[in-house]
């Protein structure tokens, strides 16, 4: 009878064992659910909402939509770490100084965001070849006065990039109906959306209306006064920082 109750006090023992490294495991899984979490929250402020005043407020139009309207989540990956590797590489100043020409440049040819965003294998090659594309409009337009087809020959060097050509049918459903195609409405929503997007005052690119900042047109510190006259709206890094050191170069150059 001794043995059976050793024997029933060890397994007694263990199963406390046990249930006390399920606990520890399961606590530490929960702290590196929240860090990833807190990781994600960090990132994610880098290119929208406003709370963030470092936020470069990219609109998911620009970026995460393709010329049929379709939604790419390789593409919206791609905008988030190629604003991170702006922050880590402090080229965030250059990449607002052209800003608006980096993004008009990506909506002239949507057609890019379709043909990476799926057409890559893994959608993980997608980001990195969205991300290589980026980098070449981004040095491209830094370059100087180059045009759209001087910066697609860069591509060339790429064996990722090769391959991408303007479509020469410009529909985004290839079967024309009477009726029309949710992917021709998609596509009419985008392009609305993009036409009728407000400005940032201070960069000239698009300012969706979840990265509005409020901004002194005359600055308090000048007499400015809070009056809808005086009021307009940027992108929260152009209403921060930055809108300091561009007006102080515009006033040195005159």
């Amino acid at each position: 009878m001794v043995l059976p109750m050793r024997c029933g006090d060890g397994l007694i023992e263990k199963g406390a064992r046990w249930e006390e490294l399920k606990n520890s495991r399961t606590i530490q899984m929960e702290r590196s659910r929240l860090a990833y979490l807190e990781k994600i929250k960090d990132v994610g402020q880098l290119i929208a909402g406003n709370e963030y005043s470092g936020s470069l407020g990219l609109d998911h139009a620009v970026y995460s939509y393709g010329a049929t309207g379709r939604f790419h989540p390789a593409a919206l990956i791609a905008a988030i770490k190629f604003a991170q590797s702006l922050w880590d590489k402090k080229r965030v100043e250059r990449f607002t100084d052209v800003r608006a020409a980096f993004e008009e440049f990506l909506v002239r040819h949507k057609s890019f965001i379709n043909q990476l965003g799926h057409s890559m294998g893994s959608r993980m090659r997608s980001v990195d070849s969205l991300l290589e594309m980026y980098g070449i409009i981004l040095e491209g337009i830094l370059a100087g006065d180059l045009t759209d087809e001087e910066i697609i020959a860069r591509f060339q060097a790429s064996p990722h990039l090769q391959t991408l050509k303007e479509p020469t049918d410009p529909e985004p459903d290839r079967l024309v109906r009477k009726r029309f195609s949710k992917a021709v409405q998609s596509a009419g929503i985008v392009r609305e959306i993009l036409s009728s997007r407000a400005k940032c005052t201070e960069c000239g690119a698009r300012l969706p209306p979840s990265s509005r900042s409020k901004d002194h047109k005359t600055p308090i510190e000048e007499g400015g006064m809070g009056t809808l006259d005086n009021l307009q709206f940027t992108h929260p890094y152009c209403n921060s920082g930055y809108k300091e050191k561009r007006r102080r170069s515009t006033a040195e150059g005159m």
